[in-house]
């Protein structure tokens, strides 16, 4: 139990410093607006507006073994690969 505890809160950690390094001053980063959106709406981080930028990533979809969403989720993942993959 204390390992799957650490694994959370390390998981928590990483997902929030790059935020935090921003709102310290240190750099610039791409981030769902999500995770930044209340930052935005108070001023604490400012938006840069790119011209002519397009980003594309990889995403991993993972699942429980013999989940009844399966053959459901495959679907999704077949619909949203890009076309010539």
């Amino acid at each position: 139990m204390r390992i799957r505890k650490a694994h959370v809160l390390q998981h928590r950690l990483c997902e929030k410093l790059p935020h935090r390094l921003l709102q310290e001053d240190c750099g610039i980063s791409f981030l769902y607006r999500t995770i930044v959106e209340e930052d935005l709406r108070s001023g604490l981080l400012r938006e840069i507006p790119l011209r002519d930028f397009h980003i594309r990533h990889d995403y991993t979809f993972l699942w429980r073994k013999d989940s009844i969403f399966s053959d459901e989720i495959r679907r999704i993942c077949l619909e949203l690969r890009s076309p010539g993959e």
